[in-house]
């Protein structure tokens, strides 16, 4: 019942005021456009990154020679899959392909690295998860997204499910 009531606030919002910095992920994945902008460097801080064009998009331009780092968190809800460990036969295809796309991060010069979580959660023995989806490109534009950076945020072909989320982008 909320749905068309938020759906026209939204467009009455878009067209009254100048939110050229937001982007619905589904109608644009403006990520993938800042990826492909990055000159020298790029930092990601996530929680989950498994969209492919997206991963592709990132070795791309580390074949570029513009430099990657990304905190990841490491413990994501519903995911056993340790990245940085070596691939074992017992691991799922999915855990595979995260394994071999970090591994092909690192062998062509990113960072790649867990989220700190004893040093930046703050509360001791309380559980605590790296939760933010950020970009910075170059030291100039910053993305803030609520969505991770997977097929179903950027509504991708790969995905099963489309979310609505949004990404914010300041220059």
């Amino acid at each position: 019942q909320w749905g068309p009531v938020l759906e026209s606030r939204w467009e009455r919002l878009k067209g009254k005021h100048s939110l050229t910095g937001l982007y619905e992920n589904a109608e644009k994945p403006i990520a993938y456009d800042l990826i492909r902008s990055a000159n020298h460097q790029i930092d990601i801080e996530i929680y989950e990154m498994k969209d492919k064009t997206f991963r592709n998009l990132l070795l791309n331009k580390l074949n570029e020679g513009v430099h990657v780092r990304i905190v990841k968190d490491s413990n994501t809800i519903g995911d056993s899959c340790d990245e940085l460990s070596p691939p074992t036969p017992d691991d799922e295809a999915e855990c595979k392909d995260e394994k071999l796309f970090v591994s092909q991060l690192k062998t062509k010069g990113a960072q790649y690295i867990w989220f700190n979580k004893k040093s930046l959660c703050g509360v001791e023995g309380r559980s605590c998860f790296e939760h933010g989806k950020m970009i910075i490109i170059d030291n100039k534009t910053l993305l803030l997204s609520t969505g991770n950076f997977n097929g179903s945020s950027f509504c991708s072909e790969e995905a099963a499910k489309c979310n609505r989320d949004y990404s914010y982008v300041t220059r």
